[in-house]
């Protein structure tokens, strides 16, 4: 089986990530104290292969991944990462020009507690899709990947991190952090809309 990668994305949180309320001095300590050093890292692989017998037809793997990291000589308490992968119908986008995305899948996984920080790898499961990869009016649809969304919850259910791929939800949730959990609860199927000047 020949696999093509067509992207890989490793995303920084330099732009992406949605600023929340600045916490009391004791939350940033309490944190501090229980999730010591913590760094993020999110990445989305997609791969694509030609569907047998069709010269257009293809489909696409997706593949999350969190990289987790603390202080390797203190504890780290437990922890949950929840990852949604959002999707756009090529019909829409190719023959009418419209970006029409949706849900696709929401996971939640548990980081485990360790008595001392190290460098832990967490993998989503991958999705699969069916897609015409013509790019012109004849496109008869299917999804791609589009966007993704990432949250690190504290094992009190507070924010320890937030990151998402789409521009306008990164932008909006910069003013409006406290929409977060809104979005990190939309089931698969929903209809995500990436304008938000409305």
């Amino acid at each position: 089986m020949n696999w093509s990668i067509t992207a890989i994305i490793l995303l920084t949180t330099a732009n992406l990530v949605a600023q929340a309320p600045q916490p009391t001095k004791e939350e940033q300590l309490a944190i501090a104290k229980k999730y010591p050093g913590l760094r993020v890292q999110a990445s989305v692989g997609t791969r694509t292969k030609p569907v047998p017998g069709s010269s257009y037809m293809k489909t696409m793997t997706i593949s999350p991944a969190v990289v987790i990291e603390s202080a390797q000589t203190q504890p780290m308490a437990a922890a949950s990462i929840t990852c949604l992968l959002i999707t756009m119908d090529t019909e829409e986008k190719y023959r009418r020009g419209e970006q029409t995305c949706k849900i696709a899948t929401t996971e939640t996984i548990g980081v485990p507690a360790v008595l001392k920080g190290s460098r832990r790898k967490f993998e989503f499961a991958p999705l699969q899709t069916r897609f015409d990869s013509d790019r012109d009016k004849s496109n008869v649809g299917g999804d791609v990947y589009k966007y993704f969304l990432l949250a690190v919850l504290s094992d009190d259910q507070k924010f320890l991190y937030f990151e998402t791929s789409c521009p306008g939800l990164a932008k909006h949730l910069q003013t409006h952090p406290e929409e977060r959990a809104k979005f990190v609860g939309l089931k698969p199927g929903v209809t995500f809309s990436s304008n938000f000047q409305k």
